[in-house]
Formats: C-alpha cells, sequence, structure tokens
C-alpha cells in the first residue's frame, strides 16, 4: 500500500499549476481542489475586491474539510491553491504531517513576462470555473508573492509551453 500524498502547488497565476495538477489528478488518482473553481462556482468569475479575502477564507476552510475526509480515506489531495505565503505553505505541510500524510510541495517556475501573457490571453475566452485576473490584479499578486527559499524541500516544476 502507498503513502497516502497531500501535493502542494506553489506559484502565481500563468506559471501551470492547474494544467499539472489535472494531469497528475490523472496519474495519481488523486482528488484535485482548484481554489479558483471553487471561489467561481460559488461567486462567479469577477469577484468584488472588498469580498475577496472573506470568500476565499470561506472556500479555503471548506477544501480543507474535505480535504481532511479524503486523506481519512486514503486518497491522495491536489491543492492547487498557489500557497502565496511562506506561513501558509508551512501550516500546510504541518497539517499534512499532524494528519500523517507525506505533504510534497511543488514550485511552479516560468518567467513573469510569460505568465502574465498567458493569464491575459485566457481572460479572453475564460476557461469554465476561471476567476478573471486583470493586470492591476497581477501586479498585485507579484507584489505579496513570497518565492521559496532554499531551505523549503519542494519538487521544482518549471512552465511548459501553451
Amino acid at each position: 500500500m502507498t503513502q497516502t500524498t497531500l501535493h502542494l502547488l506553489c506559484g502565481l497565476p500563468g506559471t501551470g499549476k492547474t494544467t499539472f495538477a489535472r494531469k497528475l489528478e490523472g496519474e495519481r488518482k488523486a482528488v484535485r481542489f482548484t481554489h479558483d473553481e471553487w471561489m467561481h462556482r460559488l461567486y462567479g468569475d469577477n469577484l468584488p475586491a472588498d469580498q475577496f479575502q472573506v470568500y476565499h477564507e470561506r472556500v479555503s476552510t471548506l477544501i480543507w474539510d474535505y480535504t481532511e475526509r479524503l486523506i481519512a480515506f486514503g486518497v491522495d489531495v491536489i491543492l492547487d491553491f498557489g500557497f502565496w505565503k511562506k506561513k501558509a505553505r508551512q501550516e500546510a505541510v504541518d497539517r499534512a504531517k499532524i494528519l500523517g500524510v507525506t505533504p510534497i510541495l511543488y514550485k511552479f517556475t516560468c518567467p513573469q513576462a510569460e505568465a502574465n501573457r498567458r493569464v491575459l490571453e485566457r481572460n479572453k475566452t475564460l476557461p469554465k470555473d476561471s476567476l478573471v485576473i486583470d493586470e492591476h490584479a497581477l501586479k498585485v499578486f507579484a507584489r505579496m508573492f513570497e518565492p521559496i527559499e532554499d531551505h523549503e524541500e519542494c519538487v521544482e516544476v518549471t512552465a511548459v509551453d501553451k
């Protein structure tokens, strides 16, 4: 029997996290939680900035509840959250260990200009369950992002051409 794994995907929008998560989901027969999909289904595709954090926290709590239940059944889980903050990454790794599962942190790398281009292109034909992310938001997100540090154990994933 294989060890249950919690996959944690870290990177900014447009770096390939969701594409990778979908592939991993099929390979591992895991359950994938992509935060934007839940946000979209519950609140629409263009959320008001003043409510975003409230909605984000509600969805995060709900996803973690399901994650813990799935892990209890021995099911691998993929959290396609972005994990922009070091504290959030550490809390997720610690939580996995408390739950008795192996955490794997994935670091997604892609030149910022290319990632931004991908997101803005995606906005033109917004896929189902995606959120609109404009240029201003991309700049805000880039300022908020805390890159993975050398001491954080991770698997590096380099963006592939889309």
